[in-house]
């Protein structure tokens, strides 16, 4: 007997979907040659891989002061002294994360820096020294830093000079009243300006210290542009409204903003999304106020001193106190009360945020399979991080349907047949090496001799053989057991005449 070569062909595919979803489908079918003249075609099944998505939890922080009847704050309390509920469950003190006052306070002045703005600047000028010695008072060191805009951002914050107790002045503050005078209120361009991405940079840009709080003041006489209907001069720099909200609540900076009433996103929600200082729990000043007295810069500076002041701040994530992690911020009511009421005492809610401002978004339950041919339901296993699937699941429309969401993170392993069998079988031809004209070819698949409409036995140019099992051989009907065997042995012999 001649002998014979073997041929060796795989078969992957390998895709990828998107929303964050990894998927990949797989299907092996080699031929082997087990001896010599028998080969071997595997009956396989096929398998796509999937993952949930994988979120982190849903951390909430509360940021609060507590002051007596006169307003005074009180400092001397820690985590057990309060009781946290969220739309009246309460948070176990187990679960809480606790951060006592801060010492200090980094703030970002984020200055419209056009014609219109003078008077203004001069009023800040004016009352910087009152306000950081106002924070001093209430033992909290604060740090300046100073952003401008236009049209586009014209500074940035990219350094705090910090202060030397041992001098009588305050370096950072007068640091900062050095770079007020150099601002040269000019130009403008069309009405609105920039304000958004004065604000985006800062929270971006800025060193801000670890363990400090963080606060942004902006203030300006105009509207914004914003992505993507009003760009307006600002052209691509305008950001998208919504994405600077998410940003400075992700940061936990609280944003005052000294403008105009009634502007969106100044005085009320935009977007969909609360308002800059709402966002923060920060406040909104009317700009008017200081453009008819400015001695009314000094009122606003002492209100915003006071928010600053002994700010307590409470963590907990919703998923380990049996909260909806999909809950959006604005649906969330979360109190803070005194476990053992002080007289006169109250507290005061200064902001609120969540890693999750719109909610963790909810888990899949259902993938779609991306086959080639249409899939055998009854033969379809599931398989969930490396064990059979705890979770009931379904075949829908070539869809695979899970009773409940598998937890964030698990892979997702579909195994299954095609519905014609001849799908599951990868067969490509058998060569021989040449053979005398009076030699002919006896065949058997899986020891089933064969008839000839079975097999095709053709010659190629350059005078080999070539064994090819017909279609017919895989009919549904499975006439030569290949189910049953696990795939096709194919065997033959040449005999002569």
């Amino acid at each position: 007997m001649k002998n014979l070569n073997n041929y060796l062909v795989v078969f992957c595919l390998t895709l990828c979907i998107s929303c964050g979803q990894q998927f990949s489908f797989k299907k092996t079918s080699p031929s082997m040659e087990l001896s010599n003249g028998v080969y071997f075609y595997p009956y396989e099944k096929s398998q796509e891989t999937h993952r949930q998505n994988a979120y982190a939890k849903n951390e909430m922080s509360v940021f609060f002061q507590v002051v007596d009847s006169d307003g005074v704050s009180i400092t001397n309390l820690n985590a057990n002294d309060f009781i946290v509920r969220e739309n009246g469950i309460p948070i176990s003190t187990s679960n809480l994360s606790w951060d006592t006052p801060s010492n200090g306070v980094d703030i970002v002045f984020v200055i419209d820096e056009t014609n219109s703005m003078s008077g203004i600047i001069n009023s800040v000028k004016a009352n910087v020294r009152a306000f950081v010695s106002n924070l001093s008072s209430k033992s909290l060191k604060s740090n300046l830093c100073l952003v401008t805009f236009r049209d586009t951002v014209t500074r940035i914050c990219s350094n705090f000079v910090e202060d030397i107790p041992s001098t009588l002045q305050n370096e950072n503050s007068e640091d900062f009243l050095e770079k007020l005078n150099t601002i040269e209120a000019i130009g403008g361009g069309d009405i609105p300006e920039n304000q958004l991405d004065g604000i985006q940079q800062a929270a971006l840009q800025t060193p801000w210290h670890n363990g400090y709080q963080r606060a942004i003041i902006m203030i300006t006489e105009a509207p914004f542009h914003y992505a993507p209907e009003y760009l307006g001069d600002a052209g691509d720099a305008a950001p998208y409204y919504e994405n600077v909200v998410d940003l400075i609540q992700s940061q936990q900076i609280m944003t005052f903003t000294l403008a105009k009433n009634g502007v969106p996103g100044y005085t009320s929600g935009f977007k969909g999304r609360p308002s800059l200082s709402e966002s923060t729990g920060a406040e909104h000043f009317d700009i008017q106020r200081v453009i008819s007295d400015a001695s009314e810069m000094n009122k606003i500076f002492g209100v915003i001193a006071e928010r600053l002041a002994t700010k307590y701040t409470i963590r907990y994530t919703a998923e380990d106190n049996g909260l909806d992690p999909t809950l959006p911020l604005s649906e969330r009511n979360i109190t803070v009360t005194l476990k053992n009421p002080i007289p006169g005492a109250s507290v005061r809610i200064t902001s609120r945020s969540s890693s999750y401002p719109s909610g963790v978004p909810q888990q899949n339950t259902r993938w779609t399979l991306n086959p080639p041919f249409a899939i055998a339901s009854a033969s379809l296993e599931v398989w969930m991080n490396g064990s059979p699937s705890p979770i009931s699941y379904s075949l829908n429309g070539g869809d695979l349907v899970f009773a409940s969401a598998p937890p964030p993170g698990a892979e997702i392993l579909a195994k299954y047949e095609f519905a014609d069998l001849r799908n599951n079988v990868k067969i490509f031809p058998i060569f021989t090496k040449p053979t005398p004209d009076y030699y002919t070819f006896k065949t058997k698949f899986n020891g089933i001799p064969t008839d000839p409409e079975h097999v095709r036995i053709t010659q190629t140019p350059d005078g080999k053989n070539m064994i090819e099992p017909q279609d017919c051989v895989f009919d549904n009907a499975d006439p030569f057991k290949i189910r049953t065997n696990g795939g096709l042995f194919v065997s033959f012999e040449m005999i002569p005449f």
